[in-house]
């Protein structure tokens, strides 16, 4: 004899219960990947304002950002999977998909009650301020190009772009152009960025003097250089393929 609901046998209402589950696992993974995909969208358009507002020692700004939406975006979208697997894995994955969560959130209270925040809505601000004067403005002529190109030439000549912490206005101001004809002239000579620039233009340096002054420190260096100490070994293998004492010793 067979127990039956309303009706239904059991067997057939536990068929029906394992496809709505299978069913809602499914639009629940289906919500998460646009839901991160979204917050990827956002994280984008977040880090191409920093690589046009600061010099390199600001672009990890997002990074842990980047981070923390890949990792708790894995996670939820894994969940429905977990959920019909066997119990031990169940209760691992709860642990650690909590600990995700807290990590996330903690981050984010750490990001918003630094100053990181605020150099986040700077560069954003800067952004849309470009935009819209470069809405506003002549397309970007030739002339304008080799006005700026020379203003650029004579900021490089006398070391602008080893100063430290530099930013798009301390550039443009320093070379007497509007900031948004610099990130004009950035895109029109092929840089990436204005992050990506100034990074070229100081491993650049950085060679040349690892080249004609093999007694210079790492640290004497990074500091010519304006990078930060921590940070001038990993961006120059990053850029080069060798580490600082290698290409001294290779030239």
């Amino acid at each position: 004899m067979v127990v039956g609901t309303d009706g239904h046998p059991l067997e057939q209402l536990s068929e029906r219960v394992r496809w709505t589950e299978v069913v809602l696992g499914v639009v629940y993974a289906a919500m998460q990947i646009y839901y991160s995909l979204m917050q990827f969208r956002e994280l984008q358009r977040m880090k191409a304002a920093v690589e046009n507002y600061y010099d390199r020692e600001r672009r990890g700004l997002t990074q842990w950002i980047k981070h923390a939406i890949g990792v708790t975006g894995l996670m939820a979208i894994f969940v429905p999977v977990f959920i019909f697997g066997p119990n031990i894995l169940l209760i691992i994955y709860g642990l650690s998909f909590f600990w995700g969560i807290f990590m996330m959130w903690f981050c984010f209270v750490r990001f918003f009650t630094s100053n990181d925040a605020k150099r986040v809505r700077e560069a954003e601000e800067n952004a849309r301020e470009e935009t819209t004067k470069t809405g506003n403005a002549s397309s970007f002529s030739d002339e304008d190009k080799d006005r700026v190109s020379h203003a650029v030439e004579r900021w490089v000549a006398a070391g602008g772009h080893l100063q430290a912490g530099i930013t798009n206005p301390i550039a443009a101001g320093a070379m007497n152009i509007p900031r948004y004809q610099l990130t004009a002239w950035v895109k029109a000579t092929g840089h990436a960025s204005f992050t990506r620039w100034i990074t070229t233009l100081r491993i650049e340096e950085a060679e040349r003097i690892l080249h004609e002054h093999p007694e210079w420190t790492n640290e004497a260096v990074a500091d010519h250089c304006g990078f930060s100490r921590t940070h001038f070994q990993k961006i120059f293998k990053q850029e080069t393929g060798v580490a600082p004492s290698e290409y001294q010793t290779e030239g």
